[in-house]
């Protein structure tokens, strides 16, 4: 039955180093389900658990048990790389507005106070205007 176990990891494992390898090369996480990645990683973890449940101590040194590790570190590899480039991506499109914007946002109590016309800025320097992000990154600047 291991055999069977092994050839699902192997194919499951396969697609992994090509999905790390494409967000390493794009820096971008669009299309990337993290709800998606947690519930593979919960699958994996439950795998382990599962094989070592049925096989004790013994299951450490059974070849389908290194094989969900393996299959849980890339996974795991590509969840840190996709929040570590989305959370990069949300602070350099809030620096890329605050710069169109200059002068013209306060941070007031918490809260954004605007003196600028959003739909000026946003023609005037061609960028994207996306509130999310800005609150966003006035919580990162308050926090330090």
């Amino acid at each position: 039955m291991d055999i069977w176990v092994g050839i699902m990891l192997i194919c499951f494992g396969a697609s992994w180093p090509s999905a790390i390898a494409k967000t390493i090369r794009v820096k971008n996480p669009a299309g990337k389900s993290f709800i998606f990645m947690t519930l593979v990683m919960l699958g994996y973890v439950s795998g382990i658990i599962g094989h070592l449940s049925r096989r004790g101590c013994a299951g450490f040194h059974d070849w389908v048990f290194w094989l969900y590790v393996l299959d849980l570190l890339m996974v795991a590899t590509d969840y840190v790389l996709c929040f570590y480039y989305s959370s990069l991506r949300r602070k350099e499109a809030a620096q890329k507005y605050i710069e169109a914007v200059g002068d013209n946002i306060q941070i007031v109590d918490g809260t954004q106070a605007r003196k600028y016309n959003h739909i000026e800025a946003i023609i005037n320097n061609n960028i994207e205007f996306n509130p999310v992000i800005i609150i966003d990154y006035l919580q990162i600047i308050q926090n330090g």
